[in-house]
């Protein structure tokens, strides 16, 4: 329950869109995101803390794997308060987005 690991089978698709981004020579904003389900463990207190911490475990990927400068970088956490999905039982919402601006 509760991870902030980039799961193994994601790193390809995350290598392409870091590719992508890195083109643009935009800034990024890495977006963190829970589902409502309330976590309390020792690494995560909060959906708060889950959130930032995918939000900037993506920013240490973007930046050791891929380069990144880290300048062109932000993260932020929104834990359950702006879900992508409803919460379901099948599928949550835990989720990680990447946003940048194309001027």
């Amino acid at each position: 329950m509760g991870s902030a690991e980039v799961r193994s089978e994601a790193l390809p698709t995350l290598d392409e869109i870091g590719r992508i981004l890195e083109e643009s020579g935009s800034a990024i904003v890495v977006e963190g995101h829970t589902d409502s389900v309330p976590i309390r463990t020792a690494a995560f207190p909060s959906n708060w803390q889950l959130s930032t911490t995918r939000a900037t475990t993506i920013l240490s990927y973007l930046i050791d794997r891929l380069g990144y400068e880290p300048t062109r970088l932000s993260a932020a956490g929104y834990g359950e308060y702006r879900r992508w999905r409803r919460t379901t039982r099948r599928r949550g919402g835990r989720r990680t987005g990447a946003w940048t601006s194309w001027c």
